[in-house]
């Protein structure tokens, strides 16, 4: 659907981007929109207005239920109580692009798991039971291949020797 100029950068939230990225902050939202352009994260029309891409929305929509195509898609973390699917103890849904909410998804995805306090030169630091980086790769992989995902997070099934 054709965009005005307007909704093209509030729809969207680049600066999280821009800062993975390692750019610059932009100021006006006329240069937001050609720095996108130039990226195709959306698509200029001459006569005004544009497209948002698939990728642009998925990476870095304010609100992803604005893009029914995509909505599904949304970030969904689960936490079972016990090993099958009988009893959710708790239940997260994103609403963001994933690039936008990658940082908060993986603090709270670090927040579930058990914690133990370790000294280092003298002062207290919590641990989790990963390192922090590998908690990246595994989720970095989910939103990347996440029918591959589920499979892999599967309990075992019992019958299979």
């Amino acid at each position: 659907m054709l965009l005005p100029d307007d909704d093209l950068s509030t729809k969207l939230n680049a600066g999280p981007m821009l800062k993975m990225l390692e750019r610059p902050p932009i100021s006006t939202d006329a240069e937001l929109l050609d720095w996108l352009n130039s990226e195709r994260f959306i698509s200029r029309e001459p006569t005004g207005g544009g497209y948002i891409t698939n990728l642009e929305a998925i990476s870095a929509a304010r609100k992803l239920a604005e893009f029914p195509d995509l909505s599904r898609k949304a970030i969904r973390v689960v936490v079972y109580d016990g090993l099958n699917k009988a009893r959710t103890r708790q239940e997260q849904e994103g609403t963001k692009g994933y690039a936008v909410s990658f940082q908060g998804l993986l603090e709270f995805v670090m927040s579930l798991l058990p914690q133990s306090e370790v000294i280092q030169q003298a002062l207290r630091v919590k641990r989790t039971v990963y390192p922090e980086i590998a908690l990246r790769e595994i989720i970095a992989n989910a939103l990347i291949h996440p029918g591959f995902f589920h499979l892999w997070c599967r309990a075992p099934d019992r019958d299979l020797q």
